[in-house]
């Protein structure tokens, strides 16, 4: 689906794609097999990888299912603009054309035109959307879940005890 939608992008946009984590040989070979140029960088420490994401002008996520992914949040806090399949925690997260898009799983054409209707933001309406985005996952920091599960479950269950 990825390599799909990818080489879709790269018929309109100058698409070179940027690849972290651990080795990608079915990806890598599909873009080379079509042509479309890559960079794949592996940072050794977590902190390298703000510097991949603001490295992007969008990030793609093409899963058919997921639990999370931390990707997406990271993009999202990083304030890059997000596509992603309607999978995990996207639809909890991303509102359609609001702080994201969202397409169904393994529709590409659908993780197409959201992409492209990304990348031709003007730099106000990006920032407008980047901005809700970051603003989606704050929720998500754990200064803000260990706060809440302490309010709302740790301190219920000791005062009823007292």
């Amino acid at each position: 689906v990825f390599l799909d939608a990818v080489e879709q992008l790269a018929r309109e946009f100058p698409v070179e794609v940027l690849i972290s984590g651990p080795a990608r040989g079915f990806v890598k070979n599909g873009l080379k097999a079509r042509g479309i140029p890559f960079q794949h960088h592996y940072p050794p420490e977590r902190a390298g990888l703000v510097e991949l994401y603001h490295a992007l002008d969008l990030y793609l996520m093409t899963s058919r299912e997921e639990g999370g992914p931390m990707a997406l949040m990271e993009s999202m806090a990083a304030q890059v603009p997000v596509v992603s399949t309607a999978v995990g925690m996207a639809p909890d997260l991303i509102e359609d054309g609001v702080s994201g898009g969202l397409a169904a799983s393994e529709d590409v054409e659908g993780l197409v035109n959201r992409a492209r209707s990304m990348l031709a933001l003007d730099d106000s309406a990006r920032a407008q959307l980047t901005a809700k985005g970051r603003e989606a996952v704050l929720p998500c920091d754990w200064k803000v879940v260990a706060r809440r599960h302490w309010e709302e479950v740790y301190q219920p269950l000791l005062n009823e005890a007292v």
